[in-house]
């Protein structure tokens, strides 16, 4: 993949990295004059990674650079949804916008990506609890076996299994296996 770096007129450094070069020279004019719609309270210079993915070869590229932890929001125009996988990868929530979408809804877009506060995109901390479940799923314990371990029935057992979801950005237990094994260092 190769890169290229922009820096917005609020000070946003927008980092690109892409394997279309007509695609991102698309995205780099529309990003040249954009004005994001930054919060006035919080100053601190943002960091923005882009990854244009027009082939589904660069799975192991996309993945190194989202293990890079210092930015602040994350932008994948890829040709299919499916990539969604990287939900689970990422220790930032990624926004995903397909290939074919206008370039009118793709200016929207990336002028609101800093609108949330960085609160609402951080994960968040585990209670206990969650911990040991986490340890059960690693372990490949089905939420009924969760359950019967911890004593604890089975509604509050898949309520607990939301709240974690919900606390670290993911969508399944697949995702959430793989974002704890990358959180933990064990991959």
């Amino acid at each position: 993949m190769r890169t290229t770096s922009i820096t917005s007129a609020e000070g946003v450094l927008i980092t690109i990295k892409y394997d279309d070069f007509i695609v991102s020279e698309g995205i780099h004019c529309l990003l040249q004059d954009m004005i994001f719609n930054v919060n006035a309270a919080n100053k601190k210079d943002h960091k923005l990674l882009i990854i244009i993915n027009t082939s589904n070869s660069i799975y192991q590229s996309a993945y190194h650079y989202l293990q890079d932890s210092h930015y602040d929001r994350v932008v994948m125009l890829c040709s299919d949804l499916k990539e969604r996988i990287f939900c689970g990868l990422n220790v930032r929530p990624i926004t995903f916008i397909k290939l074919t979408t206008k370039l009118v809804e793709v200016y929207e877009i990336l002028h609101k990506i800093f609108a949330a506060n960085t609160e609402q995109c951080s994960i968040k901390p585990l209670t206990l609890v969650e911990k040991k479940i986490l340890q059960l799923i690693m372990e490949k314990y089905s939420a009924t076996m969760i359950s019967d371990e911890l004593h604890i029935n089975h509604k509050t057992a898949y309520s607990h299994l939301k709240n974690m979801s919900n606390k670290l950005l993911v969508r399944d237990n697949a995702e959430l296996n793989i974002k704890m094994i990358l959180i933990n260092g064990a991959a």
